[in-house]
């Protein structure tokens, strides 16, 4: 959903708001962090899956440590025929799985109605893909709209909130979605991380 740096560099902050963050000061050390943990989920999956398609979506926080992690996992798989690095430079992504369009966009520039219209514009597959869904984060609390010939589905944050956040009292999830490929969304596994912070 974007985001995954909280912060871009080393000033803590979000780029065009300024609004504070709780990151560590040091950059570097968040990046390798990040890459670190990235890659591990990535080789998670792949020992349980045939073929990984990995994409790392900009987020307001993240307007360019993205793509260094973006290029650091593609770089880091580069050989690997069943791990495949999405590095197309928009903001969204699309995915054909059969009969179904999988897409995300961060949801900070678009409004969903918006990005709705884009993604029928832009999408070289729309009409091949009668079972269409596109995901958001950005606002951190769960939403949903059908719109005509697509759902939105805004997703929860699974990190805990800093300061900043916490002032808006969201929830935490994460969400694993499974797609039939003739049929469309099958099933729903939801984690509420009820966890200690």
């Amino acid at each position: 959903g974007g985001d995954f740096f909280h912060g871009d560099d080393s000033t803590n902050q979000t780029p065009r708001s300024r609004n504070p963050l709780d990151v560590d000061g040091r950059h570097f050390k968040v990046l390798d962090t990040r890459i670190e943990v990235v890659a591990a989920t990535v080789e998670r999956a792949a020992a349980k899956h045939r073929r990984v398609t990995v994409r790392i979506l900009r987020g307001n926080h993240d307007e360019h440590s993205h793509m260094v992690l973006t290029l650091a996992l593609a770089q880091r798989y580069r050989d690997h025929e069943r791990i495949v690095l999405d590095k197309d430079p928009r903001d969204i992504f699309m995915h054909q799985w059969g009969r179904c369009l999988i897409a995300a966009h961060h949801g900070d520039k678009q409004k969903p109605e918006r990005l709705a219209m884009v993604l029928a514009e832009i999408c070289p597959f729309w009409s091949a893909s009668p079972h269409r869904i596109v995901f958001t984060g950005h606002r951190h609390s769960l939403k949903s709209e059908e719109f005509p010939g697509i759902v939105w589905q805004q997703l929860r944050a699974f990190c805990p909130p800093d300061a900043f956040g916490s002032q808006y009292a969201p929830r935490r999830a994460m969400q694993a979605m499974t797609f039939n490929a003739h049929s469309g969304p099958a099933l729903t596994a939801t984690d509420p991380i009820e966890r200690a912070a």
